[in-house]
């Protein structure tokens, strides 16, 4: 009788075995999500703006393929590094695998200010809007999530291409290319296509499956050929069913096209810039009347950057002052795009000679669109923005 109640008790046992792993199985999707909502809670706490999901799966990724230094994990890819609010995911990371929260329980509250400061800027470069979040550094640039506004989701992700020899910080008006959106998997597919040249693209995992083949296939195109060897090699870089051409000639080209046709004027970064404008034209005028007198502008801009002729300097702050009284005029009249621009120019200049000017013209065209975190990032920011970079 004792074998047959055990029997009888058998599929009851099975049955309670099966459903524990389901119940494990839901808990752990609920704290995942909490600690995604968590964590992006932080994120936008210390960097003032809003974070995507993308964000944290790109970190994930990372984490997978280098659980030690996950900051380095793609080091291999012209020595691509993460920054920036990687930092704070990293602290996190590393937390939670050594169990050490005394230094956090302990920190003062200066301390505290003193690393969120570091946080949001250490990682910063002089040529860094407040609507530009840089994520990562290679050899050949860096790139930054683009934000028009501090409340909403980035817009774009840009690449901002570093200045020869001169490095980051001394460059004057970077060339900056729209290379995606949120997923900064499109970002590694920019600087691969950008060292191998574009070339026939498939899945990553196709990418893994060619690579470990002996044999080679010949092509009449070298450069074609390189492309291929070089998505090859670094394919496992990738997650196993990334599909290598989604971010492509014709998607990059539709981004541009699309970035084109919802934002205004002509600033020199090239990426426009987005203002509200009402059914009467209210809210942005031009602030140069074509491009040949765009192009002026920014010849007297770098001429009053680098000239020693003091006459000269006299007859272009004369132009740059009737300038600023124009933003003024502007502002008055509720076009507060017209400041935005300008303040623009002057800032990717890096020129030092228009700080003040870029920082007082920035710092109210912010506050009259209601942008305030920006204003607060870029005074944060201008305190620091000539000193030597210690990230």
């Amino acid at each position: 009788m004792a074998t047959k109640k055990r029997q009888q008790k058998l599929p009851e046992e099975k049955q309670i075995g099966r459903k524990k792993p389901r119940n494990l199985e839901k808990e752990n999707v609920e704290t995942k999500i909490d600690d995604d909502e968590t964590l992006l809670k932080r994120l936008d706490n210390v960097f003032m703006v809003k974070h995507p999901p993308e964000l944290l799966n790109f970190w994930r990724h990372a984490v997978k393929l280098n659980p030690e230094n996950p900051l380095d994990a793609f080091s291999e890819l012209d020595s691509l590094a993460l920054v920036g609010p990687f930092l704070l995911l990293a602290a996190a990371h590393s937390e939670r695998h050594t169990k050490n929260t005394k230094n956090d329980a302990t920190a003062t509250a200066d301390e505290d200010a003193q690393q969120q400061n570091h946080l949001l800027l250490g990682s910063r470069f002089a040529t860094d809007l407040p609507e530009m979040e840089t994520l990562l550094v290679h050899r050949c640039g860096r790139f930054c999530y683009w934000r028009d506004v501090p409340e909403e989701m980035p817009n774009i992700l840009v690449h901002v291409a570093a200045g020869g020899g001169e490095g980051h910080d001394h460059q004057h008006f970077p060339t900056m290319t729209i290379c995606g959106e949120r997923d900064l998997f499109a970002a590694l597919q920019f600087v691969l296509n950008k060292l191998a040249g574009t070339g026939t693209a498939t899945t990553a995992k196709a990418k893994k499956q060619q690579s470990n083949n002996t044999g080679t296939t010949t092509t009449s195109n070298s450069g074609k050929d390189r492309s291929v060897k070089s998505e090859q090699k670094l394919a496992h870089l990738f997650p196993d069913n990334f599909d290598m051409s989604t971010y492509g000639t014709d998607f990059l080209q539709m981004l541009k096209k699309r970035r084109a046709k919802e934002s205004l004027g002509m600033p020199f970064h090239g990426i426009g810039i987005k203002v509200p404008v009402n059914n009467k034209g209210i809210g942005y005028r031009p602030l140069s009347d074509d491009a040949k007198e765009n192009a002026q502008l920014k010849r007297n801009i770098e001429t009053m950057g680098t000239t020693d002729n003091e006459e000269k300097k006299a007859e272009l702050k004369e132009k740059f002052y009737q300038m600023y009284s124009w933003v003024q005029f502007a502002n008055d009249e509720m076009d507060f795009g017209m400041g935005l621009e300008f303040g623009h120019d002057l800032f990717m200049s890096n020129y030092a000679c228009f700080d003040g000017m870029a920082k007082s013209v920035l710092m109210t065209s912010y506050e009259l669109l209601g942008r305030k975190q920006f204003a607060t990032l870029l005074e944060k920011h201008m305190e620091v923005r000539r000193h030597e970079k210690t990230v």
